[in-house]
């Protein structure tokens, strides 16, 4: 078996960050391209997240949703949840048959609170995106690289399965 290391040096994994912000009612992802997934931080608040096979999954608490191959989705908020949130493409570099992508189920939600090193880089990257500082573009999108290995890392050393789904079931 590789390691992770192993593993990660295979691709040019990055993050884009792309939207950083308030939910509300709903923001829509189309499919995008093969070589890209979608990350989506929850800062606060209390959101729904629709996959386009009809599944549904209540988030309440700060969570990391991570669908590792395109899919089409939506993220719905009522105003006065006082949801933010921040997304990020997440580009592999390789075709439509990426073994790491591949080895996730469509959707993994993590609760933040899972694990302490996981919740310091979202705090991290909640800071840097939520402000206007110099740099913040080429920072948060590090930021989200690391969140990535963070969530890796989170994952093998618990050896969770990969339907994995934290304490979010679909609704």
């Amino acid at each position: 078996m590789l390691k992770l290391s192993e593993v990660l040096n295979r691709f040019n994994l990055s993050a884009q960050v792309f939207y950083a912000g308030d939910v509300c009612g709903t923001l829509a992802f189309e499919q995008a391209s093969p070589l890209e997934g979608h990350m989506h931080l929850i800062k606060q608040g209390r959101l729904t997240l629709r996959t386009g096979d009809t599944s549904a999954y209540l988030i309440e608490q700060p969570s990391l949703v991570f669908m590792a191959r395109s899919q089409p989705h939506q993220l719905r908020a009522q105003v006065e949840a006082g949801t933010q949130v921040v997304c990020a493409s997440i580009l592999y570099g390789v075709g439509n048959n990426n073994p790491l992508a591949n080895a996730f189920p469509p959707v993994l939600v993590l609760p933040l609170d899972e694990d302490p090193r996981l919740a310091f880089v979202c705090t991290w990257l909640f800071d840097e995106a939520f402000a206007e500082l110099e740099g913040r573009q080429l920072a948060i999108n590090r930021l989200g690289e690391l969140l990535v290995l963070q969530m890796l890392r989170h994952l093998v050393e618990r050896e969770l399965p990969g339907d994995h789904q934290g304490d979010h079931r679909p609704v």
